[in-house]
């Protein structure tokens, strides 16, 4: 599955020292994702281990998806890409990655109606973490 993270538990608390042992669990179980009250609390207790999960498992799916002579546009493959970065210089030269984005920051999933009923319509503005 391309937006499935290979990172280690080792790696992740290298990263995130001060997290706790049950945050570095939960979120290599992937349970920091989607909308439910579990995932929110989880986003909020363990920041670091989450949004560490986050990066890599978006990061892994836009390797494996996306276009190899784009890998240069990589750093904006995450789910907080803001529309000040997407209208940069880098921005521009990779906006033929874009779809590729957004199905890796979706969870490799269409989340198009969840992100319509919220009331997020023009792509950039997408939020998807919470779709």
């Amino acid at each position: 599955m391309p937006g499935f993270s290979l990172l280690l538990q080792t790696e992740l608390v290298k990263l995130c020292p001060k997290e706790k042992a049950f945050c570095i669990a939960k979120a290599l179980q992937g349970q920091c994702y989607g909308s439910s009250v579990k995932a929110e609390t989880l986003k909020r207790t363990c920041p670091c281990a989450c949004d560490v999960m986050h990066f890599d498992r978006i990061q892994s799916c836009c390797k494996t998806v996306g276009r190899r002579e784009m890998e240069f546009c990589l750093p904006l493959c995450r789910y907080n890409t803001t529309l000040d970065e997407l209208t940069s210089g880098l921005g521009y030269k990779c906006v033929s990655q874009l779809t590729t984005w957004a199905y890796c920051a979706a969870d490799v999933g269409d989340n198009t109606a969840c992100c319509k009923q919220k009331g997020f319509s023009f792509l950039p503005y997408y939020s998807f973490d919470k779709c």
